[in-house]
């Protein structure tokens, strides 16, 4: 297994990343694309900094876009391809703080429906999809401020249907998601936005 360290909030990066794929697999094509990498900053309206904005657009929104027209003018995918985008709840629930990101997860979201129309006629078969994660126990999340945290938990997990008194989620809740949207079984889905929150927000409802 190979990995390649990109910035995603510095548009060179994208360059780096192609390059380590021509090296590492001359002649491959993807197959599976997963958008999971965010920048996640948490200013209240009218305390954002230039480095919050201009961060969060690069690299949660102009960052993904850059890099999908580099894949499809390079002809970098096979037939059948899965691509899935990590979103939030948060674009239908929001929070204090949270209007940054939730700008640039919305957007993705109405990209998953434009790409979905799009890609299939350069590459059959290939479908896209978005996850609308809700409240998970990540690194990301233990490095905001422990009064942070307690707010989110306190607002989020009493909203959380599938375990009495609710729970954060895990990683692997997430990732059996994402398995499933990149496997032959999802083949029939595309366009959507599934959620993996344990019921706390519904796409498309109330919850």
């Amino acid at each position: 297994m190979r990995g390649v360290v990109a910035d995603i909030t510095s548009l060179p990066s994208i360059g780096t990343l192609l390059t380590a794929l021509a090296n590492h697999f001359s002649g491959k094509k993807l197959s599976i694309l997963v958008f999971n990498a965010a920048f996640n900053t948490r200013p209240r309206i009218g305390s954002a900094s230039e480095a919050d904005i201009s961060h969060s657009l690069t690299g949660n929104l102009h960052w993904p876009i850059v890099l999908m027209e580099n894949l499809v003018r390079q002809d970098l995918f096979t037939p059948h391809s899965r691509v899935v985008v990590i979103s939030s709840d948060r674009v239908r629930d929001p929070s204090p703080g949270s209007g940054l990101f939730n700008a640039t997860r919305a957007a993705m979201e109405s990209l998953v429906r434009s790409w979905a129309i799009e890609l299939p006629h350069s590459f059959p078969g290939t479908t896209v999809n978005a996850v609308s994660v809700g409240l998970t126990d990540t690194p990301g999340l233990r490095s905001f401020p422990p009064e942070a945290v307690r707010a989110l938990k306190d607002q989020r997990l009493p909203k959380v249907k599938v375990a009495e008194g609710g729970r954060m989620g895990q990683a692997e809740d997430v990732a059996d998601v994402v398995g499933f949207l990149v496997s032959e079984q999802s083949r029939w889905v595309s366009g959507s936005v599934m959620a993996a929150n344990g019921g706390a927000e519904w796409v498309g409802g109330s919850s």
